[in-house]
């Protein structure tokens, strides 16, 4: 049998509806408040799943629950995962391995400085959109994009090459650390900790760098957690809003 592989778009519907249907009320009503992504792990059998698995896909879960919920989801993974594979279309080849919870990031805002460049609204607009959702690792790649553009410009608006002979770009990082560098020698932080906090962006910037490439919807990666993205996003963003208001004291 060819199987399609494919997710049903409304599969988190269907599960409440049929947990309900099934006399499983509050679970139902719970996982209402829930988000539920899923990442398609591969052949069955070298996943680690057993019994009839020819050629069937192992798909695992993230179910991203109200803080208050977290205790009580995880205690019914089990029943989850049965249901789950009940309601997937037998044609999708698709089987439950793993269920793992996460609490979902509450109030989740960042601040962002209006660019005068060109695509900085609908950059800004797309950041925005996935925080009023509260889905910080979906910033993560938005957010880089952003940062390339500011600092970027920052920078050919000080002569502070970006690119090599070749006209190739410098690394992000590499031009973070040259705009740092560029503020500490022309004396405009005053504190030993805004000194320290500039040398140590070129680390930072080097390091979500990697979160993007490896641990975001940048690429087909394992999704950061809710709590490490939310994280990463609030001091990349709280950064970008420093260097800004460096900027804005300047003139």
């Amino acid at each position: 049998m060819e199987y399609t592989y494919i997710i049903p778009t409304n599969i988190k519907n269907i599960l409440v509806a049929t947990l309900n249907a099934n006399g499983l009320n509050k679970l139902s009503e719970h996982l209402k408040l829930c988000d539920l992504d899923f990442q398609d792990v591969g052949l069955a059998y070298y996943a680690g799943l057993s019994g009839d698995v020819w050629d069937k896909h192992a798909i695992d879960c993230n179910i991203s629950a109200p803080q208050s919920l977290c205790n009580i989801i995880i205690s019914n993974k089990k029943i989850i995962a049965n249901w789950l594979n009940k309601i997937f279309p037998s044609s999708s080849g698709l089987l439950m391995r793993e269920i793992s919870i996460l609490p979902q990031v509450e109030d989740f805002h960042i601040d962002l400085p209006e660019l005068p460049i060109e695509n900085w609204d609908t950059l800004y607009k797309d950041i925005m959109s996935a925080v009023s959702r509260n889905e910080p690792s979906l910033v993560i790649d938005r957010l880089h994009t952003f940062e390339v553009m500011f600092i970027r410009n920052l920078c050919d608006e000080k002569g502070i090459p970006t690119k090599n002979d070749k006209g190739d770009g410098f690394a992000l990082h590499s031009i973070m650390g040259s705009l740092a560098k560029y503020y500490i020698n022309e004396n405009l932080v005053d504190s030993q900790f805004s000194t320290q906090a500039l040398k140590a962006c070129a680390s930072l910037f080097e390091k979500y760098n990697d979160v993007r490439n490896n641990k975001s919807y940048a690429h087909d990666n394992e999704i950061l957690n809710n709590i490490e993205a939310c994280y990463a996003v609030k001091i990349m963003s709280d950064t970008i809003c420093f260097i800004h208001d460096l900027e804005q004291n300047i003139i």
